[in-house]
């Protein structure tokens, strides 16, 4: 997790020195991903689900796509 948000921060101070919004690395998507897998077998149940925050995070970064949205469907 703390990976994760390092990443996510690291992101928004570029996106702040370009003066602009960014298109976040394919890599943060990949270690969102596997935190959340990491964290599939813990805080089931809980009302603090880490999982929540990450897929919050990973969404808010990487919105799906049309092509995304078929995908799933």
């Amino acid at each position: 997790m703390e990976r994760v948000l390092a990443g996510v921060a690291r992101h928004y101070r570029q996106c702040a020195r370009a003066g602009h919004a960014g298109t976040p690395p394919a890599a943060l998507a990949a270690r969102i991903d596997a935190a959340s897998m990491a964290l599939s077998s813990t805080a089931q149940g809980s009302s603090h689900d880490p999982r929540a925050a990450l897929a919050t995070i990973r969404l808010a970064l990487f919105p799906p796509t049309g092509a995304d949205h078929r995908a799933h469907h």
